[in-house]
């Protein structure tokens, strides 16, 4: 049996997912799937519950990774960032940057341009999950990130 941890209460759109999945699960899997609802402060109660069962390969947790930041962020944080290792991603947001076409960062080298002029300067906005996307976009064009919502461009390798 496959249990999937939605850590938000029936009825909304992330229970209705794990459903329509468990409807198929014998088909895809060869095993039932059932939905277990764990919610409360906003996912955590969720990712506590997950993180207090020993690993089955059988349980699934349906969730952004937004509460994991924050249970991280506590004074004693019930994990260690090695503790976690999150061996998929389904998705269905991209993060997407977007421009005013006459400003200098509207396009991808004209924002590499403006982060190396202005170093610090450029900031971008977004929930903790959808930032993180841009972060490892920026990154990869080597802007780097300064406290997590500012982005400065790298000096040398350019």
């Amino acid at each position: 049996m496959i249990t999937w941890v939605v850590p938000f209460g029936a009825g909304g759109g992330t229970d209705r997912w794990g459903r329509i999945l468990s409807s198929s699960s014998f088909d895809a899997f060869g095993m039932a799937m059932r939905v277990v609802n764990k919610p409360g402060a906003s996912a955590i109660v969720g990712w506590k519950y997950i993180l207090s069962k020993k690993p089955d390969g059988c349980t699934i947790l349906q969730a952004s990774p937004t509460p994991i930041i924050a249970l991280l962020r506590e004074k004693k944080p019930p994990l260690r960032t090695d503790q976690v290792k999150i061996v998929a991603l389904a998705s269905s947001f991209r993060s997407i940057l977007l421009s005013a076409p006459e400003k200098p960062w509207a396009s991808l080298d004209g924002l590499k341009a403006y982060a190396k002029k202005n170093p610090g300067q450029l900031t971008l906005a977004g929930t903790q999950s959808h930032l993180l996307g841009q972060t490892f976009f920026l990154k990869s064009t080597r802007l780097e990130s300064n406290s997590g919502t500012v982005f400065k461009h790298r000096q040398g390798n350019q």
